[in-house]
């Protein structure tokens, strides 16, 4: 007669260490806000606000915001609220170059600013834009941008409200 053994008692621990393994050895798949952080992130630039230094001609940065780049002659797109004001504009690609640039319009219903730069970077990605006619609250969006020059970041949530008036 041959020898079967009899079912094995597995413990909580065999469980866990298998899972770890498991979790370990299998590559969660990229989130949506990290794909879309790596394809956006060539595209998102700083954008200084600048004035004269109060005991020299120097620029100085006043204020900080982000901006995106829309198309291959590389107009950047930013919020009329970064640059409002501004003596100067400069921008600040992914590669470190500086620029300063104009604004060469503005849409202050919608809070948006169009900016040419005066030189560009050897290599401009421009992003791709969708329209946002289709949003509706409850939609997931994703942010990517250079908040208060701390570098560009990502952050993920949901559409709370469209076309409010305060």
């Amino acid at each position: 007669q041959a020898f079967v053994p009899g079912a094995r008692n597995y413990t909580q621990h065999d469980i866990d260490l298998a899972v770890r393994s498991t979790l370990e050895h299998i590559p969660e798949p990229p989130s949506k806000a990290s794909r879309a952080y790596a394809v956006i992130r060539p595209s998102v630039v700083r954008i200084n606000q600048l004035e004269k230094g109060k005991d020299t001609d120097e620029l100085e940065v006043k204020g900080v915001g982000t901006g995106v780049i829309i198309d291959e002659k590389d107009t950047i797109l930013t919020n009329l609220h970064v640059v409002a004001g501004a003596e100067k504009v400069g921008v600040e690609y992914l590669d470190g170059t500086k620029s300063e640039a104009e604004v060469i319009s503005v849409q202050p219903e919608n809070d948006l600013a169009v900016l040419k730069p005066a030189t560009l970077p050897d290599d401009i990605v421009p992003s791709t834009l969708k329209s946002t006619a289709k949003l509706r609250p409850g939609d997931e969006v994703i942010a990517v941008g250079n908040p208060f020059g701390i570098g560009v970041s990502v952050s993920d949530g949901i559409i709370s409200g469209l076309r409010r008036n305060y």
